[in-house]
């Protein structure tokens, strides 16, 4: 379920609550849209563990509206992560991790519909699995590889891998742009399931990087909360 807590009373709300079929998912990446809907999506489990299958999973995409109401915009999910807009807003991306790609959608910005999926950057084997991503001013798109030490750029229009940049952490699970005039990449990685030797390998594992990827991002999109209750 989503809750609203209020920082200063400490007070939680409820203010949407999706569809759990068999209790064995939770949620992960989550997103504000151009228009302040965040989406979120959720992932299964299998007695507790994360579900890598490449068969359709019982996860779910969805969107909450600022009023509160949540709608289901995906079904058939494993393993929800990554997603992002293009600069006009026109085109959502995403991620279901076991498909080893990243999908487009035509995305209605003024009703928060999406439609025409297809397949857009398919991530080769032995580079580790697509996790978190992001879009650049220039449309193309940035995805953190788990298990794959690098983020690696794309464009959606041709499919092509534009640049690879080497993280000294395997698992890199998502990044952003921030800085000045957002010129900067941040990157977090994480130390999950790492054992003694390779935490020895990999001291930074689990730290927060940042990159300076020559190119710049766009501007976050935040939650238009003034219609909840």
């Amino acid at each position: 379920m989503w809750k609203r807590g209020d920082p200063d009373t400490k007070e939680v709300d409820r203010i949407g609550e999706p569809v759990l079929r068999t209790g064995q998912m939770r949620f992960n990446d989550a997103k504000c849209d151009p228009a302040g809907r965040l989406v979120a999506g959720t992932l299964s489990l299998i007695e507790g563990k994360l579900s890598l299958s490449k068969g359709e999973g019982e996860a779910s995409l969805y969107r909450l509206d600022p009023d509160g109401k949540v709608v289901t915009l995906l079904e058939g999910i494993t393993l929800s992560n990554g997603m992002g807009w293009s600069p006009d807003g026109g085109t959502m991306y995403y991620i279901d991790t076991p498909t080893m790609r990243v999908d487009a959608f035509d995305y209605d910005v003024a009703r928060g519909e999406l439609g025409n999926r297809r397949p857009v950057i398919r991530i080769p084997d032995g580079e580790g699995i697509p996790d978190g991503m992001t879009v650049d001013a220039e449309g193309m798109i940035w995805v953190a590889h788990w298990g794959g030490a690098r983020i690696t750029r794309w464009n959606p229009e041709t499919g092509a891998l534009l640049a690879a940049v080497p993280i000294p952490a395997a698992h890199t699970t998502s990044l952003c742009f921030g800085g000045p005039s957002y010129r900067e990449l941040y990157v977090t990685t994480a130390r999950t399931g790492m054992k003694e030797e390779q935490l020895e390998q990999q001291p930074y594992a689990g730290g927060v990087f940042r990159v300076e990827p020559g190119g710049a991002g766009l501007p976050p999109s935040r939650f238009d909360d003034r219609l909840l209750p």
